[in-house]
């Protein structure tokens, strides 16, 4: 008897303990209009594969009930411990793939795919000799 009314008490817990990460996840909540964001939810990247431009920023955002990070395959980039509730962001400067996991939890990955981000419609500067005419 006395063991079930200490797990329903460890229970009840854990239920409030669950709720007091709700209030820091709401801003983040607010956040996922971002078309950049990744959110980070129950343990795992939505969406796993997300396409970029050259010089777009992607915005990590933990809405889990426990820390994760984002490390990449190639050691691009490498987050610090990401609260529940708050964010990592990183510019991606160069076009390619890159494989990122969450190295708490390494069922969770994901793929950023940058791509060139390049118009055909660029300003291109004059080169000498090009106004003479």
């Amino acid at each position: 008897m006395q063991r079930s009314k200490r797990l329903a008490c460890a229970a009840a817990s854990l239920a409030l303990a669950g709720g007091l990460f709700l209030p820091a996840a709401l801003p983040a909540l607010a956040q996922t209009a971002d078309p950049n964001a990744v959110p980070m939810q129950n343990n795992s990247f939505v969406p796993p594969e997300k396409t970029i431009a050259t010089g777009t920023t992607v915005t990590w955002i933990n809405l889990d009930g426990e820390a994760h990070d984002v490390l990449a395959n190639d050691l691009t980039f490498q987050s610090p411990q990401i609260d529940p509730g708050a964010t990592f962001s990183y510019t991606f400067a160069t076009p390619g793939t890159f494989s990122y996991v969450c190295d708490l939890h390494n069922n969770m990955n994901g793929v950023i795919v940058v791509t060139d981000g390049g118009s055909s419609t660029a300003a291109v500067p004059p080169t000498e000799g090009a106004a003479a005419g």
